[in-house]
């Protein structure tokens, strides 16, 4: 037996709304260990209008935010009166991008509790997730969902502008080599409103390292479907991405190509981003070669808010 969600249950059972609200339908496995959604992509998003331009596919991390919204259906019909506050993603292992997502496609997010998660627990229970289009699997790997309510965002913060994280191996501001939004876009193919990348306060391709911010404001489009005000954490991975792509394809030889997100091998997300936070990503490229892997680390202030490994291939665009 299962149970059928339609779009205004879910609006009742989980506070994400346009534009990150990214199910249309899901079934519930009545014992309880297993949920399916169905996300009908459409070229009328507006995640499209600036992924990409002329070529559009959908983001890595929106189809993360659609496994950790089936997630959350699934443990709040199974935690009852225990799942107090919003599900959120706390962390991310072995996620691979396996196959683009375009418009026309029809998604199934498969979403069950790991084996070793069970009963499920709202202070954290590891998911097993794996999104497919006709049969073929565009995305796959494990979360992990926390219940969370507006406790845990600062109520005040500490001070009005925190001072700049220590990054020792930043060179003296004279010898800087900042790229500002406009450089960066002739980088990356990324657009509004889904250039989630405001700067760059360094680029060394020689060193394969990289400083950007991002300036997070209450106008961001994607607030407007977020529960509370606080940056969900698989678009921190999208900042981070986002600014590795710009070093990875700063180097001449990469001029003109695109960087292709393939996985996450690991993500832990500790502090919420909110509004009037600059986010700091401090990213270390490996590999010289079409693969390569970012290590970054993200800060607010000197409070490091989250950490991960990418991988990521340099592409023709032709490709």
């Amino acid at each position: 037996m299962a149970e059928i969600l339609t779009y205004a249950d879910m609006e009742e059972l989980i506070p994400e709304r346009p534009p990150l609200l990214m199910l249309d339908r899901v079934q519930l496995d009545t014992e309880g260990r297993r949920a399916v959604g169905l996300k009908n992509v459409s070229v009328n998003e507006a995640f499209f209008t600036g992924h990409f331009p002329n070529a559009p596919i959908m983001p890595g991390v929106l189809q993360v935010a659609a496994m950790v919204q089936v997630g959350g259906l699934l443990l709040g019909r199974l935690l009852g009166d225990r799942a107090r506050g919003f599900p959120v993603c706390t962390s991310i292992r072995r996620l691979k991008f396996r196959n683009p997502v375009l418009p026309g496609d029809r998604l199934l997010v498969e979403v069950e509790l790991a084996e070793d998660d069970t009963p499920p627990d709202p202070a954290g229970t590891t998911l097993r997730a794996v999104v497919r289009k006709n049969g073929v699997v565009t995305s796959q790997g494990a979360i992990r969902v926390t219940f969370l309510d507006a406790s845990v965002l600062p109520s005040r913060p500490a001070e009005l502008v925190p001072a700049d994280p220590e990054l020792p191996w930043l060179p003296a501001s004279d010898d800087l080599q900042p790229v500002d939004v406009g450089g960066i876009m002739q980088l990356i193919p990324h657009r509004f409103p889904f250039l989630l990348v405001d700067g760059l306060m360094h680029l060394d391709g020689e060193n394969q390292r990289v400083v950007g911010f991002k300036n997070v404001t209450g106008n961001e489009p994607f607030f407007a479907g977020c529960p509370l005000p606080m940056v969900p954490p698989y678009l921190l991975i999208e900042m981070a991405a986002q600014t590795g792509c710009a070093l990875a394809l700063s180097t001449p030889k990469n001029q003109g190509k695109l960087g292709y997100f393939m996985a996450i091998d690991e993500a832990t997300f500790s502090v919420p981003v909110v509004p009037g936070d600059q986010l700091v990503i401090d990213i270390q490229t490996t590999g010289r070669g079409r693969f390569g892997k970012a290590h970054g680390r993200l800060w607010v202030g000197n409070r490091e808010v989250a950490v991960g490994v990418l991988k990521f291939a340099v592409i023709d665009r032709e490709k």
